[in-house]
């Protein structure tokens, strides 16, 4: 979307000036702007489900770290956008650069917490597991369901997956000793249906803090109900300058939070997390992306 597109859409519809572009993901473009009363930042996306979720989780669990948002539309010039109060601060990563005005240790407590938080919040009213839906529920009936809806014929990863294996772009071989292991685990623990709330996207570049402490958790577009060894998970394999596994479990222990079997329930995370990784990065086109991840989960498996 054009920067001046943007500026006019503001200007018009919040009287909105002094618009700064903050960025954007893979999907997504920020900007902050400022009215007479408030500052705040406006989003475009193609996707307004990731946008809804944003507004469910600020709405449901006001104490959690979570931007309130204050609008969302459809964009009048494609797509969604949605506007949401500026929490000061800095992300403490771009991309996979840390932002140099921070040492990614001196937030370690404050950003482990934070991700412990996420995890103690009360879903004990909400149903279903997988992915939050946009009433609230769970896509799924169960943890398991989830993580093998890859494998299950007639699901919606099943049916990219497939296509991406018609199409050459994934090894077939490597997604059926994926889905061999999957089972073997899960036969194996019998702790991986706890349900907690995940962030499901919980990384450096996804938190605002000021001085040194997380003020801000962003973008929920991948919000789930499930084991929070996939936060933890996806946390290490994003984020490991910040805290190590071995702290980031101990800090979950200390907390109170259940981690038995927890090896085994951070493998079945990390199956599900390279595979829709792979899947992802084929496509938005990202193919050296997609065999770095295959790869890697070819070494987890033979490990």
């Amino acid at each position: 979307m054009h920067r001046s597109k943007v500026s006019e859409f503001i200007e018009n519809k919040f009287q909105g000036h002094d618009i700064e572009v903050l960025g954007g993901g893979h999907h997504s473009q920020a900007y902050k702007f400022e009215t007479e009363d408030n500052t705040l930042v406006l989003r475009i996306s193609p996707k307004k489900d990731h946008f809804l979720r944003d507004k469910f989780i600020a709405d449901r669990w006001p104490d959690l770290l979570v931007p309130k948002v204050v609008e969302t539309s459809r964009f009048e010039g494609g797509g969604y956008y949605a506007v949401s109060e500026y929490v000061e601060g800095n992300v403490l990563a771009s991309g996979w650069e840390f932002n140099p005005e921070l040492n990614p240790k001196d937030v370690k407590d404050s950003f482990v917490e934070a991700l412990v938080n996420i995890a103690k919040t009360d879903v004990s009213s909400t149903s279903g597991y997988g992915k939050i839906l946009d009433d609230g529920r769970g896509e799924f009936d169960s943890w398991q369901d989830f993580l093998m809806a890859v494998f299950e014929s007639g699901t919606g990863a099943n049916i990219k997956i497939k296509r991406q294996v018609e199409e050459g772009l994934y090894d077939s071989k490597l997604l059926e000793q994926a889905e061999a292991a999957t089972r073997k685990l899960l036969a194996d623990t019998s702790t991986y249906e706890t349900k907690h709330l995940l962030h499901g996207d919980f990384q450096p570049h996804n938190v605002i803090v000021k001085e040194k402490d997380v003020v801000a958790v962003l973008d929920w577009g991948n919000a789930k109900y499930g084991d929070f060894a996939y936060d933890i998970m996806w946390c290490v394999m994003h984020g490991p300058e910040v805290a190590s596994l071995k702290e980031i479990k101990s800090t979950y222990k200390r907390s109170g939070l259940d981690t038995t079997e927890i090896h085994t329930r951070l493998k079945l995370a990390e199956i599900s997390i390279l595979i829709s990784w792979a899947m992802f990065s084929n496509e938005i086109g990202n193919y050296d992306n997609a065999k770095s991840d295959q790869a890697r989960l070819n070494d987890l498996l033979a490990s």
